[in-house]
């Protein structure tokens, strides 16, 4: 058994009972004091999410060719474009990516008469399908 004094023995002065020291029980003079933070200078001004600044990124325009015509598109127009394209040429990944994300727009059937999922249904209903 340990003790808050870092001697290994228990308080000489007879006062408080001993605190042992352990996992997930730090000595009394290392835990964080009544309305002390653990991050005292918290998240920095200005940071951003992952999630916002993909979204960030994907909301920029950029110039392209369609048709023989220089036309500017937002980055998320492009891909979803591209998508639709792979989709339209058989490409078995777009097609899955597609099937997934008209199943996530349908209400969900339950009851009696509900077909159980195949293989491929969980697969394009992983929220972690890549097009890659």
């Amino acid at each position: 058994m340990r003790f808050a004094t870092g001697t290994g023995h228990p308080p000489s002065d007879g006062g408080e009972a001993p605190y042992e020291v352990g996992n997930k029980k730090p000595p009394k003079q290392f835990q964080f004091k009544p309305g002390q933070s653990g991050n005292p200078k918290g998240r920095p001004k200005g940071s951003t999410s992952f999630e916002a600044r993909v979204q960030k990124e994907l909301s920029k325009l950029v110039t392209v060719n369609k048709n023989g015509r220089s036309v500017k598109m937002s980055k998320l127009d492009v891909g979803v474009t591209r998508l639709v394209d792979r989709f339209m040429t058989g490409d078995l990944k777009s097609t899955a990516i597609i099937i997934g994300l008209g199943k996530r727009n349908e209400k969900p059937k339950t009851g009696v008469f509900a077909k159980p999922m195949t293989p491929l249904q969980v697969a394009t209903e992983s929220p972690n399908v890549s097009t890659g």
